[in-house]
């Protein structure tokens, strides 16, 4: 199904994309290391039409990730077993996006459509939490430092997090239509996260004060997924023209680059990697396959990209164009504190 909402844009993130995307690795070892051997797919069967979107490590062991189509949590082992659905407890129509492991042993989740942030229990308790405002759409949530789940709002320009016990707190101060989107926590004890609209990285303390980078950030990139590296700093993909991989330090130095990226790539996904390098998924790349960025020189190279889907099955991304639409839920008021705000 061609999607329009405005959280079609986040599907890109995920694993449960990987045969209609490429993947890349950026490597932050040697510069000589030779390239890791591509590993074999597994095809997982989930039920039909159930928009598998976010997808985490369970503190059980298994995979866990989200419907976006049919407001479930999917529970699957590492051999691609599918043992749950679990949908009692969620907002019908609520479009479960994003997932992570919290540090109380459960998972939350960001519920798009309805204002809300889920918590499930291993067993499937589900827990759900409103945002103050009824028009907020959460989009990336991740673990912070302070033990917190920190989420972004995608239509109210604000990021936020949640406690385990359920008690949430906002922090405004971004250009309304910025769309916050992905977030990840830092080696600085910061949460990082991208504005997709606004064109920006952004650093958010513990307390709120959020700093705005664009220094060496292209116009119109689009920055989009973002994911700590081993090397101290920060990775992010850059969806739009002229499709690149970035990196920002912790003092908000930016460093792009295109070298080896297919010119149609998308960068989307970003991540780290078992063997040290960071990966990306490429969602609009042609059959470029699986590259490998080093570090030191932004050089690829590019391993062969799965079999694409058979023509019998149709492939719900491919009429959409792009897949980002702008939100069309109307905006109500922004209740989050103002903090410390700046931008370099």
């Amino acid at each position: 199904m061609c999607e329009s909402r405005p959280m079609s844009h986040l599907r890109r993130f995920l694993v449960s994309l990987i045969l209609l995307a490429c993947i890349a690795t950026v490597e932050t070892g040697a510069a000589n290391a030779a390239p890791q051997p591509l590993g074999n797919v597994l095809n997982a069967s989930v039920t039909a039409g159930s928009g598998p979107s976010g997808i985490a490590s369970g503190p059980d062991g298994a995979i866990w990730f989200t419907e976006y189509n049919s407001a479930k949590i999917g529970r699957m082992t590492t051999n691609g077993v599918l043992t749950n659905e679990f949908g009692t407890g969620i907002t019908p129509g609520s479009q479960p996006f994003s997932i992570a492991t919290g540090a109380d042993g459960n998972l939350w989740f960001t519920e798009f459509n309805a204002a809300k942030i889920g918590r499930i229990t291993p067993s499937g308790t589900v827990t759900e939490f409103d945002l103050p405002n009824p028009f907020s759409a959460p989009l990336g949530i991740a673990l912070g430092p302070d033990g917190n789940m920190w989420f972004t709002d995608f239509n109210q320009a604000q990021v936020g997090y949640i406690t385990p016990g359920g008690a949430i707190t906002l922090f405004g101060g971004m250009a309304p239509g910025s769309a916050p989107s992905g977030i990840a926590a830092g080696p600085d004890g910061n949460m990082w996260f991208t504005q997709d609209f606004g064109n920006k990285l952004t650093r958010v303390t513990m307390a709120g004060n959020i700093t705005e980078y664009t220094t060496g950030l292209s116009p119109g990139s689009r920055p989009y997924a973002i994911a700590a590296s081993p090397d101290g700093s920060l990775y992010f993909s850059e969806y739009a023209s002229p499709n690149q991989i970035g990196r920002i330090t912790t003092s908000g130095t930016i460093t792009e680059t295109s070298n080896g990226v297919d010119p149609l790539a998308g960068p989307t996904g970003v991540g780290a990697g078992p063997d040290g390098n960071m990966w990306f998924t490429q969602y609009d790349a042609g059959g470029s396959g699986v590259s490998k960025a080093r570090r030191r020189n932004f050089s690829l190279t590019t391993f062969p990209r799965p079999p694409s889907r058979p023509k019998s099955q149709p492939d719900p991304m491919a009429t959409c164009g792009s897949p980002i639409s702008p939100p069309t839920r109307s905006a109500g008021s922004d209740p989050a504190p103002k903090p410390s705000y700046r931008t370099r």
